[in-house]
C-alpha cells in the first residue's frame, strides 16, 4: 500500500508540474486547453490536453520549448492505467510524440473537474471557443479511484491550481495557492487533498 501511495504522489506531483507551466493565448489558434468529459464502462474516463511551456537544456544552456500534453486512460493487461503523452510544438505543428508513458496504475475511474475564478465548477473545458470570455481554468480538481491490492477501492482527489489561469492580466488572483502544497483554495471555499475508501 505504501508503494501505491508513494506512486500517486509521484503521478500527482508530475502533473502539477505540467500545469505550472500551461500556455495559452486567445490570440493564437496553435495553443489550448482542452477537457472532455468521457464516460467508460465503469466510470468516468476523462481526457485532457493543453499546450505548456517545457524547458529544455543542451550544450548551448537552456531554452523553452512549447509542447502539448496529453492524460488519459488506457487499458493495460490488468485494468487501466493514468497515462501522459507529449507532442513537441514547431511551426505550430506537432512535429513527434513520445511514446504514451503510464505514470499510475490500478485506475478505475478518472475525473476532471474544471474551476474558473468565481469558483464555478464545469465538467468540460475548451478555449477553442470564440466568445471574448474564453479564459483558461483557474484549478482543476483531479478525482482518481483505485483498486487496492486487496480488492478494496479507493477515491483520491485534489485541487490543482492553473497558475496562467488564476488572473487576468492586471487583475490580483480571485484565491490563494498554499506553497508547496499544489492546492487553490478560491475566495470563500475550502479546498484539501483527501483520500477515502469506496465501496
Amino acid at each position: 500500500r505504501l508503494e501505491a501511495q508513494q506512486m500517486l504522489r509521484l503521478a500527482m506531483q508530475r502533473i502539477a508540474a505540467d500545469f505550472e507551466g500551461v500556455y495559452w493565448r486567445k490570440d493564437k489558434e496553435h495553443l489550448f486547453f482542452l477537457g472532455k468529459q468521457e464516460n467508460g464502462q465503469r466510470g468516468r474516463e476523462d481526457k485532457i490536453e493543453f499546450t505548456a511551456i517545457r524547458p529544455r537544456w543542451n550544450s548551448s544552456g537552456n531554452r523553452n520549448e512549447l509542447v502539448s500534453i496529453s492524460y488519459n486512460l488506457r487499458s493495460l493487461s490488468k485494468g487501466k492505467g493514468l497515462t501522459s503523452e507529449e507532442k513537441s510544438i514547431w511551426g505550430y505543428r506537432g512535429v513527434g510524440s513520445s511514446k504514451p508513458v503510464t505514470i499510475l496504475e490500478g485506475i478505475q475511474e478518472l475525473e476532471f473537474e474544471y474551476i474558473d475564478r468565481e469558483n464555478r465548477k464545469y465538467e468540460s473545458w475548451s478555449t477553442k471557443d470564440t466568445d471574448d470570455k474564453t479564459s483558461l481554468p483557474a484549478a482543476i480538481r483531479i478525482t482518481v479511484k483505485m483498486k487496492r491490492d486487496d480488492g478494496i477501492f479507493q477515491i483520491f482527489s485534489t485541487v490543482m491550481p492553473i497558475p496562467a489561469g488564476l488572473h487576468e492580466p492586471g487583475l490580483s488572483p480571485k484565491g490563494t495557492v498554499e506553497s508547496g502544497s499544489g492546492l487553490f483554495i478560491p475566495n470563500g471555499s475550502i479546498g484539501s487533498d483527501n483520500s477515502s475508501p469506496a465501496k
